[in-house]
């Protein structure tokens, strides 16, 4: 009874064990040489190949519709096989499923019997399942080195190398700068004149459009009192802002004969250009104020003695600026 026990239960266990699972795809491995064309028909070389000489793993995938891709798993490595490459031509679908080719270029650098190990190809199942199918392909090649007899003629040796020339851009960067740095010393004086000569410029051309301005004032008609006195009020204006130029201060607000007195105390030229500024806002002033039209020749010299003022004042404003430069 307890005999008949025991094989009721291993038959039991032999039925429940799984069977081996079959393969998900069909792959077919081949390794050859380089193909080459032999009256119009390809024909694979013997794979026995030299050191270093490329050799091609194919691999066809022949799958059907319930695997969603294939890829080899290779990494620099394959066994005693360096893997140089890996291509795969585009997927062929048919009804049945699809197939697809892998191509992976191979070298060996070791005299001898090279293999290719088992690897795995990663596929991809419906539903997004990754999973592996591991093949053992039995290939084999033999790498061979080239023969070398006593008799085979030898490279001649390479001559001593003379060392190449140094380069010369050091030498230009060095000789460059050297120019730039003396160009620029020396062209200090000449940008220093040539901004005192911007800045005189620019103070004449300041006095030289108040002195138009004068001029055109002088030539424009004053036939009634209040033309005459917008004229004359605009000259004070003119001749107070020249004075503000040469002699800095508050100006604004001086009567016409301080204002005289104000450019007499900057100095020499001051006390000789005030007597003449004095007379002239004392023309302009009667204009002004005495509700007057004066006559055309007396509004043309009033004014333009105002302007000889003006320009006066440009003069010396320029000449105390170069005076002040060189004290400087």
């Amino acid at each position: 009874m307890i005999g008949l026990a025991a094989a009721s239960a291993l038959v039991l266990v032999l039925q429940a064990a799984p069977a081996a699972a079959p393969a998900p795809f069909k792959a077919r491995v081949s390794l050859a040489h380089l193909v080459v064309r032999v009256e119009g028909a390809e024909l694979p070389r013997e794979t026995t190949v030299r050191i270093g000489e490329r050799l091609n793993l194919n691999i066809d995938i022949d799958a059907p519709a319930t695997i969603e891709s294939v890829q080899p798993r290779l990494e620099e490595r394959l066994g005693d096989f360096d893997v140089l490459s890996i291509d795969s031509t585009p997927v062929e679908r048919s009804d049945s499923g699809w197939r697809q080719h892998w191509r992976v270029t191979l070298a060996a650098f070791d005299k001898g019997e090279a293999h290719v190990p088992r690897f795995a190809l990663d596929y991809t199942a419906a539903g997004g399942q990754t999973l592996a199918w591991w093949i053992d392909p039995g290939l084999t090649a033999t790498i061979t080195a080239p023969t070398v007899r006593a008799d085979m003629p030898l490279r001649p040796m390479v001559g001593r190398l003379e060392p190449p020339p140094p380069s010369p851009w050091p030498r230009v960067l060095l000789i460059g700068g050297i120019l730039s740095a003396v160009v620029g010393v020396f062209s200090i004086p000449a940008i220093t004149w040539w901004l005192r000569a911007l800045a005189r410029r620019r103070q004449l051309a300041f006095f030289t459009q108040l002195q138009r301005e004068l001029a055109k004032l002088g030539q424009a008609p004053a036939r009634t009192p209040e033309e005459a006195r917008t004229a004359y009020t605009r000259a004070a204006e003119i001749l107070r802002l020249s004075v503000g130029r040469l002699a800095p201060g508050q100006t604004a607000a001086l009567p016409s004969p301080e204002l005289a007195s104000h450019l007499a105390r900057t100095g020499a030229d001051g006390s000789r250009i005030a007597g003449r500024l004095r007379t002239s806002l004392s023309s302009v002033d009667a204009v002004r104020f005495g509700n007057t039209v004066p006559a055309p020749p007396r509004h043309a010299a009033t004014l333009g003695e105002a302007g000889g003022v003006v320009q006066t004042m440009g003069e010396s404003a320029v000449k105390h600026r170069q005076a002040k430069v060189k004290a400087s």
